[in-house]
Formats: C-alpha cells, sequence, structure tokens
C-alpha cells in the first residue's frame, strides 16, 4: 500500500527525496570535512599544554609575523623559566643533497630537531627506541614513506645517511639511522620525511626554527608571554628591532595560523564558517521543501485519513503512517545522498579531501531520520481530522508564503556573495604583476651553487626559442623578501632615516612580466656581475679585512667597465619618502645603508612604477627599492612558449642539469602558486558557487510543486474567470504577479544582509573589488527569471484549458 502511495504521488516524492538527499550529502561531506579540520594536531597526548611561539618585532611596522624563532631567542626558554617543561626546535633547510646507497635524493621536508621532539609530540615510531631516540649525535629519524624511497625497506636500522647542506657542501656529515617514523598523519600541521638531531642546544643557534614549548599543567600563556617578553628585552641593544612573543595552541595553527612562513598550507576559520553557512542554506531550504510538500501530500490524502478515524482510528495510527511513509523517502534520499558524498572528490573542484568514515555517516543518519521524521508529524499537529468527509476547505498558496520567502532570501543572498566572491578573485588575478601567467615558470629556493651560476644559465636558457625570457627574482611571488633597511635619497627634507623593503630583481624582471614604468626608463643597462657582488658583500664593518676586499672591488670595478648602480621605485615608496609625483623622483641621487655598505652603492633613481602586488593581497603594499643583484636573487622566473609546454619544462630541466646534476631541477607554474596562496579563498568560492546552485535546484522544486499545488486549487476560479471574458494571458500575469511579489520582497530582505556578508570577507584584502549596484540587480533579475520561468508554464496550462472543464473541477 506504501508503495502504491508513492507511484500515485510519484512527483511529491521525488522533489522530497531529490531535496533531502543533496542536503544529506551536502551536511556528511561539510560534516566530515570541519571534523576533520578542527582534529588537527589534537591526537597528542599533551596537545593542549603545547605552544608555539610566534615573533613579532615590533619596532619594524613592516615586518609581518613570523612563525619562525632566531635561535638565539630560544636560550633562555630552556632554564629561564619553571612554567616551560619542555623546548623543541624544528629548524628546515633548503636544498641539502642527501646520499643514500650511494644515490643522491633531495627533500622539501628535511628538519633538525633536538630530543625533546619525541617528548612533546606522539608520532608513531615503527622501528627503534623512542625513549632513546637523539640521545646521542648524528641520528636521523625518516618516515616510512622515505625508507622506502632510499632503501626498498623499513627495516633501516643502522643504515647511514650522508647530507650536504647547501652552504656547507664541502662539510658531508654522515647520520645513523636510529628510528623508522609512521608517516605523518593527515591531521597534522607537522610533515616531515627526515629529522635530524641537533646535538647540543647551541647547534645551529642562529639558525630560525620553528619552536614549541611544552608547558606544566595550569601554566597561563599570557602570564608567560610576560616574562618571555621582558627576558629578551633584556637582551636587546639600544636601536635594535625589539622582539615579542606571541604563544599559539598548537591545535589553533591549522585554523587561525597564516604567516609568511608555515611547515604547510593551513585552513582557515573563516572558511569553515562560509562551508558551514553555505551547508545550512542547503539543509533549511530542503528542510522547508520536505514540511511544505509534505503538508501538502497530507492535504491532498485528508480525506483518506478522514476514512480511516471514521474506522476507528487514532491520531496515534495516523501518525505511525505519516512516519512509515517519511521513513521510507528518508531512507531512500540517504542512499543517494551517500553516493553522492562518497563520489564527491570524483567530481568537484573543492578539493576537500573527504574522510568520510562510519561514525560520521551513522551520526548524519540518524540526524536526518530524528529530524524529517519528526517534521512529517506536523500536519498532524495543525491541521484537526474529523470524521466529516466533506470536501475540505481549500488550501490556496499563501498558506506558503512566509517559507518561500525565505526559500528565495536566501538563494538570492547566495547568488549575490557568489558573484562577488568570483569578482574579488578575478581582482586579484588581474593586479598580480604577469600577462599570459599560465606561461611564467617558477624555478624557487635555487641553491647557492647555481645563483652563482645565474649568467651562464640564462644564457643556455636563452639559446633555446621555446624559453621567451628568463629573470629572478630575491623571493617567489606572494612574498616580499625581510630586506628593510634606511636609505638616503637627494632632496629629502625630514630629517628623520627613511626605510624602503629591497627586492632585488634581474634587468629583464619587468620585461618578463610586462610592467610600465610610470615616469622614467625601466632599461637597466648594464648590472652588477655575480663575481662584483661576491667581492662586495664581504664589505661591512665587522670583516677586519673590509679595507683590502674594498680596494679589490674598486680595482675590479675598474678593469671590467665599472656600472652605475639604478634604483627603481614603486608608488608606495614614493608616499613613505614625501614624493608627490612620479616625475619628482626621476635622476635623484639614491643609497640603500645595507650591512654590506658597497653591496647597494649610491646611484640614481631611474624609474617608478605603479605597487607591484608581487606579494599577497592580504596585505598593504610595501614601499618598494627594486635593484638588481643576482646574489639575492633565489627564485628564477622563465616565460616560455605556451604552445610548446612539454618542450620548454625538458629544455629547462635539460640545460639545468647541465650545470648543477646534484640538485634535482622542481618548478611550478606561477598559477598554480596563485592558486595555493588563494587555496582558501577558492574553496570558498567554488563551495558557495556549489551552494548556490544547490539552492535554486531546491528553490525551483519546492516553487514548482508549490506552484502546481496552488494551481490545482484555483483551476475553478480560473474558469470562473474565463467564463467572464478574462484572456489567458491576463489569467497568466495576475496568476504570476503573486508569485513575483514575494521574489521582490525577499531579494529587498536579502540585499542588505548580502552586501554586510560580502563586505566582511572583503575586509581581509587589503585590495579589493566595489560589491557594484548591478550585482544585486543582476541577482534580483536572475530569482526573478528563476521564478516567473517555474511557473508559467503550469499558470499557461491552467489559463489555457477550457472553461467547462476547468468549472467541473472539484
Amino acid at each position: 500500500m506504501l508503495f502504491n502511495q508513492i507511484r500515485k504521488n510519484k512527483k511529491w516524492y521525488g522533489i522530497n527525496t531529490l531535496g533531502i538527499g543533496l542536503a544529506f550529502a551536502v551536511t556528511l561531506i561539510i560534516f566530515s570535512f570541519v571534523r576533520n579540520e578542527f582534529s588537527y594536531d589534537g591526537f597528542h597526548r599533551n596537545a593542549s599544554d603545547i605552544y608555539r611561539i610566534n615573533l613579532d618585532l615590533q619596532s619594524m611596522k613592516q615586518q609581518p609575523t613570523s612563525s619562525r624563532l632566531p635561535g638565539m631567542l630560544t636560550q633562555p626558554l630552556y632554564d629561564k623559566f619553571p612554567e616551560i617543561r619542555n623546548v623543541v626546535r624544528l629548524i628546515p633547510t633548503e636544498n641539502a643533497i642527501l646520499t643514500a646507497n650511494e644515490n643522491k635524493y633531495s627533500s622539501d621536508k628535511l628538519f633538525f630537531t633536538n630530543k625533546s621532539f619525541f617528548e612533546v609530540f606522539d608520532f608513531k615510531v615503527l622501528r627503534g627506541n623512542k625513549e632513546t631516540l637523539f640521545e646521542a649525535p648524528n641520528q636521523v629519524a625518516i618516515s616510512k614513506k622515505t625508507a622506502l624511497t632510499f632503501f626498498g625497506s623499513i627495516d633501516v636500522l643502522g643504515q647511514e645517511i650522508q647530507i650536504q647542506e647547501q652552504y656547507h657542501r664541502s662539510q658531508a656529515t654522515i647520520y645513523t639511522v636510529q628510528a623508522v617514523l609512521d608517516d605523518f598523519p593527515q591531521n597534522s600541521h607537522i610533515k616531515a620525511d627526515l629529522l635530524f638531531s641537533l646535538n647540543s642546544k647551541e647547534e645551529k643557534v642562529h639558525f630560525p626554527g620553528f619552536t614549541y614549548l611544552l608547558l606544566e599543567k595550569g601554566s597561563k600563556a599570557t602570564s608567560l608571554t610576560s616574562l618571555i617578553d621582558a627576558q629578551w628585552k633584556n637582551g636587546i641593544k639600544e636601536g635594535e628591532p625589539v622582539p615579542s612573543a606571541h604563544l599559539m595552541p598548537l591545535k589553533d595553527i591549522h585554523l587561525h595560523s597564516n604567516n609568511d612562513e608555515e611547515l604547510s598550507k593551513n585552513g582557515s576559520i573563516t572558511s569553515l564558517i562560509i562551508l558551514i553557512t553555505g551547508a545550512l542554506i542547503v539543509f533549511l531550504i530542503a528542510f522547508i521543501n520536505f514540511t511544505n510538500l509534505n503538508y501538502v501530500q497530507f492535504i491532498t490524502d485528508l480525506k483518506n485519513f478522514k476514512v480511516h478515524v471514521v474506522n476507528g482510528a487514532s491520531r496515534i495510527d495516523i501518525a505511525k503512517i505519516l512516519i512509515r511513509r517519511s521513513l521510507l523517502q528518508i531512507s531512500l534520499a540517504i542512499v543517494v545522498g551517500a553516493a553522492i558524498a562518497f563520489n564527491f572528490n570524483h567530481f568537484s573542484k573543492l578539493l576537500l579531501k573527504l574522510p568520510i568514515n562510519l561514525y560520521e555517516l551513522l551520526t548524519v543518519s540518524l540526524l536526518f531520520y530524528l529530524i524529517f521524521a519528526s517534521a512529517s508529524l506536523l500536519p498532524l499537529i495543525t491541521i484537526r481530522i474529523t470524521k466529516d468527509l466533506s470536501r475540505s476547505q481549500n488550501q490556496g498558496s499563501k498558506k506558503f508564503v512566509a517559507s518561500l520567502l525565505f526559500q528565495f532570501m536566501l538563494s538570492i543572498a547566495a547568488i549575490i556573495t557568489t558573484i562577488v566572491l568570483h569578482k574579488q578573485m578575478d581582482f586579484i588575478n588581474q593586479q598580480h604583476p604577469g600577462t599570459e601567467k599560465s606561461a611564467i615558470i617558477l624555478i624557487p629556493n635555487v641553491p647557492y651553487p647555481m645563483i652563482a651560476k645565474y649568467e651562464i644559465l640564462k644564457e643556455s636558457y636563452l639559446k633555446h626559442p621555446e624559453i621567451r625570457n628568463f629573470s629572478a627574482s630575491t623571493y617567489k611571488p606572494g612574498l616580499i623578501a625581510p630586506l628593510i633597511f634606511p636609505v638616503e635619497m637627494e632632496g629629502l627634507d625630514s630629517p628623520e632615516k627613511k626605510k624602503l623593503t629591497i627586492l632585488s630583481i634581474d634587468e629583464d624582471f619587468f620585461k618578463l612580466f610586462d610592467i610600465k614604468a610610470l615616469a622614467g626608463s625601466l632599461d637597466m643597462g648594464v648590472t652588477s656581475s655575480v663575481k662584483w657582488e661576491q667581492k662586495a658583500i664581504g664589505i661591512h664593518d665587522q670583516n677586519p679585512y673590509k679595507n683590502q676586499l674594498l680596494e679589490e672591488l674598486h680595482q675590479y670595478t675598474k678593469e671590467h667597465g665599472g656600472f652605475k648602480e639604478k634604483y627603481i621605485l614603486n608608488k608606495a615608496a614614493l608616499k613613505e619618502l614625501g614624493i608627490k609625483r612620479p616625475e619628482d623622483a626621476i635622476g635623484k641621487q639614491f643609497k640603500v645603508n645595507f650591512t654590506a655598505y658597497e653591496m647597494f652603492p649610491k646611484g640614481e633613481v631611474i624609474a617608478v612604477i605603479d605597487d607591484l602586488h608581487y606579494g599577497d593581497m592580504f596585505t598593504q603594499e610595501k614601499p618598494l627599492v627594486l635593484a638588481a643583484k643576482k646574489l639575492f636573487n633565489s627564485t628564477f622566473i622563465a616565460k616560455i612558449d605556451p604552445n610548446q609546454k612539454a618542450e620548454a619544462i625538458k629544455i629547462l630541466e635539460q640545460e639545468w642539469n647541465k650545470i648543477d646534476p646534484d640538485h634535482p631541477f622542481k618548478y611550478e607554474f606561477i598559477t598554480d602558486l596563485y592558486a595555493n596562496i588563494y587555496a582558501n579563498q577558492y574553496k570558498e568560492m567554488r563551495a558557495l558557487t556549489l551552494f548556490s546552485i544547490l539552492s535554486i535546484i531546491l528553490s525551483i522544486l519546492g516553487m514548482f510543486a508549490l506552484s502546481s499545488f496552488s494551481i490545482q486549487h484555483k483551476t475553478k476560479e480560473i474558469g470562473i474567470r474565463k467564463a467572464n471574458g478574462s484572456s489567458s494571458l491576463e489569467i497568466l500575469f495576475q496568476l504570476i504577479r503573486e508569485y513575483t511579489q514575494w521574489v521582490i520582497i525577499a531579494f529587498a530582505i536579502a540585499s542588505p544582509i548580502a552586501y554586510y556578508i560580502t563586505t566582511d570577507w572583503l575586509s581581509k584584502f587589503a585590495y579589493r573589488t566595489e560589491v557594484s549596484w548591478w550585482i544585486f540587480v543582476l541577482s534580483g533579475i536572475m530569482a526573478l527569471g528563476i521564478a516567473i520561468l517555474t511557473v508559467s508554464w503550469q499558470t499557461w496550462k491552467a489559463a489555457s484549458q477550457n472553461p467547462v472543464e476547468a468549472l467541473k473541477y472539484e
């Protein structure tokens, strides 16, 4: 009988099943993702007492907060504070050459750490004794994946790995494998391939690293922060930056820390809020549809229920019928929704990497059974069933006005927000330098030996037509090197020292990125050579041989024709220097008071460019001075023929290997880099787009069903109007007007809400698009068009039928 009921009313059941199924899929996906995001680093036994020190330099306002701490600042932490039970240093190293089984390897996840690492963190050890790890010098712990790569087995205790660090090529050090670690959990912000032992507190003390503290139970981080700040301040000389500590709870790092230097790409609490909000919108619209259509179905079956009452059925008996119907419908919907959820990664670009397990599936299923089964009883509470079998009073569409308003309000708000998010991400891509970005390749973290051979490498690359241009920069896009130094400039009236951020580039940087000058010329002509820079960088006050080196530098400059230093400023630098017009800076004498004072000698400003937006768009543009210094450029940049990408990449790798076969060639497209920088924002945009589409689909289904129900109850009214001379078109407009006025009211409510949401989301960006009026108009027109199209064909069908047939309708 139940299946007969479903066949008879398949339209209502189909719409409800699809709606609940979509809501179930979205809820399961977001529940699983959010639960996983909040689980980061929570598996450690002492997770609640572990903190990472972030570093703020109070006197350097342009300097961002850093996740790394200079080794010298960690020294007082070992024994000055009774609140600190243990200290862990985690020092990354780049471009190290690893040798195992006579094969050379490299790793981006290589760290030096101390014995405390295994006392503070609870990473699983597969081979070896965790209690004695790193008690002896020159030990290494490697991950399971690394052991299989290097040795083909995890039974590798006692094997040797040789490491040659970037600036100590001649001092290869041999470490013995003392442990094999299980691959680091997915929900850990720390992920390492190899952990090398630090043999003492003083080793690599000048290297910045990530510092973690395990506090004694009951210790307050705020009080300890003040004590650390006071200790650090005592050791600071006058005029030096004043460091300030910020203790960040371990479990907060993944969702709340997005400094320039992080161990991995972190998540975002804002993204989670957007995902949860979007899922809630879809759920609410599906729930509204279910309650409305369930109410419609109840009214349709009201006479049957009255027959049951006449035959002695109680309200509890009627409730059981409603529950059985809903349970079957919910079960079908859960099957549909689960199928969508478990196949989500195959057709989605959200990259949520769903770790759905049985617990989450059962939890969300139970929640849906409880909510929707309970909702199926609402009509029984609001409608009184009597034994009177006469036809029930008409139930028109006005009963559902509030729910339809709410549905369209949510949908319109989602549409507006989605358009703004897309507009902002397009704006960001336009602001970053470069045209044909898909043809720009980055070679980041270049090892020093290759930096020193930059000129040779560039010449070899440009012999190939597939490589259109080649340049270099201090850091890769998205970052600005923290090189902030005082500058001197001809004509500056202010007596106070002005500081600018140095961005080193190659002379072809502007050509590669298609950057134009606001004033002056970007032709840098002859720039300093690598050999000149190698001599200049050693000349500083702490070097006892500085006079000898200075003489050698001047002699070298004479013999090689010399060059005149050229500087380029951005608009932010002009503002910092108090210069109003770009033209006023051209030709002025300029000097950077760098530590190695001959490295940036006195020269002239040859050009002014617009703000470069080389860093990310979350922070204000730094006042930049750009100069060509090859030894400072650890990121190489190639612009290739977009039609020959594979060939160009092959050439880049081949020429690289000819010059430095020890270091593997690593590259990334600049478009991928930007996608990673704004990964959370793209995730938010795609998620909201998906939720908007789903909310529109569900709203259409709901409006279709309710308009169908409403028109059925107005059939006789339509017949009377036609009999009195009304045309089909007049009746069509009159019936559609009822729905369009609801959409207009929903638009009026949704617009200010969407404006608040979008302006709040945009506030995280230093540079943002405008929330234009046309976005609201377009969203309103879209919603209105959807509503009209949804109801018009049903309305036209009813309005164009024979009035005689309409008057017979019961």
